[in-house]
């Protein structure tokens, strides 16, 4: 389906359209574990994004190209991207955004052994998350914070934190484990 879509958007000239087309279609990639061919799509999308002048989803392209970065652990470059996504949604006021790139700046932080610098990453993406109500991310974010202080022998935050993340995903209907299964656990 994202094949054909790409290929209508481009016979109509829809830059937009290809865009985000190339973007699905390097997430399905990704999902197959075809991780070349998902990075070559999103820096497609990356370039279409900047010809076109969409901020919002050059960050968004930036995102992807720094979760695919984390997966090949090459964190500096990972680090680089979602630093420059982050700076572009400040710069455009998109909240929501914000935070998801702080949460994976704080997990890749976690990654290189930076306790006190993943901490607070999480913390600023869980402020922003219940901020904007956010439950899925403010939940994702108590989880991130539960590995972290488990991951350092603070059982008494890590509890508070995985009580906290479960309580939330019982409210919005979601499998309690769905955020393992997302992140690869």
């Amino acid at each position: 389906m994202h094949r054909e879509c790409l290929a209508i958007t481009r016979e109509i000239g829809d830059r937009y359209g290809e865009a985000n087309a190339l973007t699905n279609h390097g997430i399905t990639a990704q999902l197959r574990g075809e991780p070349d061919a998902a990075e070559r799509l999103f820096r497609e999308s990356l370039a279409i994004r900047r010809e076109i002048g969409d901020r919002k989803g050059e960050a968004n392209s930036l995102n992807n190209l720094g979760r695919m970065a984390t997966q090949r652990f090459d964190h500096q470059e990972a680090i680089s991207l979602h630093e420059e996504s982050l700076a572009i949604r400040e710069e455009i006021g998109d909240r929501e955004g914000e935070a998801f790139s702080l949460y994976n700046l704080g997990n890749i932080e976690l990654q290189l052994g930076d306790p006190d610098e993943a901490e607070r990453l999480q913390r600023e993406s869980l402020a922003i998350r219940r901020e904007i109500g956010d439950r899925l991310g403010e939940a994702n974010s108590l989880q991130c914070l539960g590995i972290l202080a488990s991951n350092y022998g603070i059982m008494d935050e890590t509890h508070k934190c995985y009580t906290e993340a479960t309580r939330i995903r019982r409210e919005i209907g979601l499998p309690i484990d769905q955020w393992f299964i997302d992140n690869g656990y």
